[in-house]
């Protein structure tokens, strides 16, 4: 016999169009604080474009970074060398068929592209590999402007509720996994490589192509590197940050062009790494310190 309780739990249908309609909602909300804010936020946050210059002051004026600096260089390089190594053997040979056109100059645009296309993707890796590594130098910049005390109050109101986190092992055998975040996440990744490819076309344009394909991802560039201080120190949860995103979106497009600017040019683009996770740092102070004057 089937109780009460277990009756009055919604079907397997009920909860599929359940969890659509809180993602359709979730995007939808997205959507209203992009468009509702970018314009005032350009405005008032353009100053945020030139922290990632003051990080290089920051850094390259004081010995106690060198261990940073070294350890973000050293990752750059051997990222970029994968690249490079990926890029000759896989996408080479496409690249100067493409630039066939322009007879012999041709390849030399090819070597030119590929080894502009090979530093874009080596700091996107080390930007999406070291957040726990830009978490420990944001900490540190933190310290020495006398603000530790930030990083011990989380201060948010955002905190996910302890007792709705699933364990993965009962996560995994529930309906939404199977039917909701796996079939999403496998469209995104799918959406992900489409976009790879669509971009790779894109950057094969001479000069312009690769310029765009530099400063396309800006906000996502920016965001990247204040991640660390709203996930890990301020303890937001997924969703919360998504709003961050969003509802911030014109000036983490500001400090994605600032930052990509410094990491345009190859090599030096591993000391930017460095420098622009101190200027960002230094911009999540002044916001600290702003907050607290209001």
């Amino acid at each position: 016999m089937v109780s009460a309780a277990e009756s009055s739990k919604p079907g397997t249908c009920e909860r599929i169009i359940s969890y659509y309609k809180s993602e359709a909602l979730y995007v939808k909300d997205c959507c209203v604080l992009l468009f509702f804010n970018f314009t005032a936020d350009l405005t008032k946050n353009f100053g945020i474009v030139r922290y990632p210059f003051l990080g290089i002051w920051e850094v390259l004026h004081s010995a106690e970074y060198g261990y940073s600096l070294l350890f973000f260089f050293l990752t750059y390089l051997v990222a970029y060398m994968t690249m490079l190594l990926f890029y000759f053997i896989f996408l080479f040979p496409f690249t100067v068929a493409a630039y066939g056109v322009f007879g012999p100059v041709g390849f030399l645009l090819a070597i030119l592209h590929g080894i502009l296309f090979s530093n874009i993707e080596a700091c996107y890796e080390v930007r999406s590999d070291t957040s726990h590594y830009m978490l420990n130098l944001l900490r540190f910049t933190f310290t020495r402007h006398n603000m530790s005390s930030v990083l011990l109050c989380p201060d948010t109101l955002h905190l996910r509720p302890e007792d709705t986190i699933k364990p993965w092992s009962e996560y995994l055998k529930s309906t939404e996994f199977w039917t909701g975040t796996l079939p999403i996440f496998l469209l995104q990744r799918l959406f992900m490589l489409i976009i790879f490819f669509v971009w790779y076309l894109i950057s094969l344009v001479p000069i312009a192509g690769i310029i765009l394909l530099k400063f396309h991802n800006s906000p996502h560039r920016g965001f990247s590197y204040v991640l660390p201080f709203y996930r890990d120190i301020r303890k937001y949860d997924k969703r919360a940050l998504a709003k961050i995103y969003y509802g911030g979106y014109a000036r983490w497009l500001l400090l994605g062009a600032s930052t990509g600017i410094l990491e345009f040019i190859p090599i030096l683009a591993g000391i930017a790494l460095c420098t622009n996770s101190a200027g960002c740092a230094l911009w999540e102070i002044k916001q600290v310190k702003n907050h607290r004057m209001e």
